[in-house]
């Protein structure tokens, strides 16, 4: 895993960034959320005005997110982590998430709540991000 983050990055990518598989972390998505952001919650000021109430139906990753994470996890098989290239929203800043998923390469995708959650947790406070 670690000469994953020793290749060149993509065009557009800030960073590799490793994110655990939520899957080793809880029986369902939304529950490796809930613990995600319970950890935030501890370590930076930050409210989950909506604690326990992030079912099915208020929030799933989308086809497409769960779609490349599922290839991520093919070609990372045997690891509680995932290696990525990404950048933390940069490229689509200002517009919607719609907007943002329209725009998007052949080889883009979004990123969920529980990764934007463990990504928050890795970066330091008041860290400028990455330009390129």
């Amino acid at each position: 895993m670690e000469k994953l983050a020793r290749k060149p990055l993509l065009e557009s990518a800030e960073d590799w960034f490793a994110i655990p598989r939520w899957q080793a972390l809880a029986p369902t998505y939304n529950e490796a959320v809930e613990m995600a952001l319970e950890v935030l919650a501890s370590k930076r000021k930050f409210q989950n005005r909506i604690a326990g109430r992030l079912g099915p139906t208020y929030l799933r990753q989308s086809e497409r997110s769960t779609l490349a994470e599922k290839i991520l996890a093919d070609q990372q098989q045997g690891q509680d982590f995932m290696v990525i290239a990404a950048q933390a929203g940069m490229l689509h800043r200002g517009c919607s998430a719609r907007r943002a998923r329209v725009a998007m390469a052949g080889n883009e995708f979004g990123l969920g709540t529980f990764a934007v959650a463990c990504l928050l947790l890795t970066i330091p406070r008041g860290s400028p991000p990455k330009t390129r």
